[in-house]
C-alpha cells in the first residue's frame, strides 16, 4: 500500500530528519495542513508552497497527496445561514485552487463544529454545497473526501463511517468520496468496511488514534493491510513531544505494510 504522513505530527525544524526517515522506509506521500506551512492566509501562498514541495520531492521523493485542516482558523457553520455557507464555500474553493497549485489530489473535509447540524435542519440543505465543491475539486484535479467525526468532537452530522457512505450515495455527488479515519472507527466501535461498494468510495485513509494521540500497535492495522484498497494510508497524529515518537511510528507503519 502507498504510505504517507501528516505534517501535524512534528515541529518544522524536525522536517529534514522526518523526511529522511520517510524516504528510507519507502513512504512516498505527504499530507499537508496548510496553516502548518503558512499560518496566515495560507491559500495566498500557492506558488511558494509549490516551490517548497518541489524541493522536498527532489530531495526525498515525497509527493503532496492530501490536505487536511482546510478550514483551520475559520468560523461559521454550513447549516446556520446561507451567508455563512457561501463564505465557507468561497474559502474552500481557494483551498481547492491551492491544492491544484501544489499538485495535491485530495482534500479531507472534516471540520466537525462547522458542520454541526443541530435541531430543525436536514442534510438535504447541504447537498448543493457539497455537489458544487466536489465538482469544482474534480475539475481542478482533486477530490473532496468527507471524514466522519465522532460526536465527541462537537458535531452531529456524519459521525460514523456508515453515515459517510450513506450520505455520499444520497447526496448524488459523483465526485464526493470518503476519508476513512481509524481513530473515528475506534472511538465508535466500528469495524473496517468490507463491502466492495463501500471500499469503492474510500479515497483516503487516516491511520490514527482517538484525539490524535500517538499511534499504538493494533490488530486493526494488519486487518487494514488486507483490504482491497489502493490509495494512500496516512499517519495522522497531533504534535508529538519528541522527534523519536514520530520516527518510531514511521518505522512501525512501514513494518506493518511492508
Amino acid at each position: 500500500m502507498k504510505l504517507a504522513i501528516s505534517n501535524l505530527a512534528w515541529a518544522p525544524e524536525d522536517s529534514p530528519a522526518v523526511f529522511a526517515r520517510l524516504r528510507d522506509r519507502g513512504f512516498t506521500g505527504l499530507e499537508i495542513a496548510p496553516t502548518k506551512l503558512f499560518p496566515e492566509d495560507p491559500y495566498a501562498h500557492g506558488a511558494e508552497a509549490a516551490a517548497l514541495l518541489r524541493d522536498i520531492r527532489a530531495a526525498y521523493g515525497l509527493e503532496p497527496v492530501s490536505m487536511q485542516s482546510i478550514w483551520y482558523g475559520q468560523s461559521g457553520n454550513i447549516f446556520r445561514s446561507r451567508e455563512e455557507r457561501e463564505r465557507l464555500e468561497a474559502y474552500t474553493r481557494r483551498a481547492i485552487d491551492f491544492a491544484a497549485a501544489i499538485g495535491c489530489p485530495n482534500l479531507v473535509f472534516g471540520n466537525p463544529r462547522a458542520r454541526a447540524m443541530g435541531p430543525g435542519h436536514r442534510e438535504e440543505e447541504v447537498y448543493p454545497f457539497f455537489r458544487r465543491l466536489s465538482d469544482y475539486a474534480a475539475a481542478r484535479g482533486s477530490c473532496l473526501a468527507l471524514e466522519p467525526n465522532p460526536a465527541v468532537y462537537g458535531t452531529d452530522f456524519i459521525c460514523t463511517a456508515r453515515e459517510a457512505f450513506a450520505f455520499c450515495r444520497r447526496s448524488g455527488c459523483p465526485a464526493l468520496r470518503v476519508n476513512l479515519d481509524l481513530g473515528a472507527l475506534i472511538w465508535n466501535g466500528e469495524a473496517l468496511p468490507e463491502a466492495p461498494e463501500d471500499l469503492a468510495l474510500v479515497r483516503h485513509i487516516h491511520i490514527s488514534e482517538p484525539q490524535l494521540r500517538r499511534l499504538e500497535p493494533r490488530p486493526l492495522h494488519r486487518q487494514l493491510r488486507d483490504l482491497d484498497y489502493h490509495n494512500y494510508i496516512s499517519i495522522e497524529m497531533g504534535l508529538q513531544p519528541r522527534l523519536e515518537d514520530v520516527l518510531e511510528t514511521i518505522d512501525y507503519v512501514a513494518e506493518v505494510f511492508a
